[in-house]
């Protein structure tokens, strides 16, 4: 088992190097085609994706979405206070994008941010001091 094989690569080397193959968006795919339809709304031909969008924007003000029938009586679906909520929350998501979490620090001028601590001769010699003793086992809690 320690020999080198022929399917051994060097150090460093990859065994796959075009990487893994992109993701399958089959369900986004099918969406797509689903959306592209064109439904029956009101007496009206409306595409899917037209129709989905209105109705979101609909419960998202009115709390009530009226979803087409047959017998042209549209049903009208009420939402509770959870479901409206969900409902705004996956609007802002989808307008505006996750929230994004990067911090940026910036000194003066937006230039780099600088610390100097100048260590004057007794804070040097306490360092010293709380080394030694930390070495040597010795425990002091009274600086809390």
């Amino acid at each position: 088992m320690g020999g080198k094989t022929s399917t051994s690569w060097e150090k460093g080397q990859s065994g796959n190097p075009k990487g893994r193959p992109p993701k399958s968006r089959a369900l986004t795919a099918l969406l797509e085609k689903a959306g592209s339809k064109t439904i029956d709304v009101n007496g009206k031909r409306v595409a899917g994706k037209r129709w989905l969008a209105q109705a979101v924007w609909e419960g998202v003000t009115t709390g009530a979405v009226e979803f087409p029938n047959e017998d042209d009586k549209p049903k009208t679906l009420e939402l509770g206070p959870q479901d409206w909520l969900a409902l705004m929350k996956w609007v802002y998501q989808h307008i505006d994008g996750p929230p994004k979490n990067q911090l940026e620090l910036t000194g003066e001028g937006g230039g780099a941010i600088k610390h100097e601590h100048k260590m004057t001769a007794d804070t040097l010699a306490e360092a010293q001091r709380r080394v030694q003793e930390h070495e040597q086992g010795v425990v002091d809690d009274s600086d809390g």
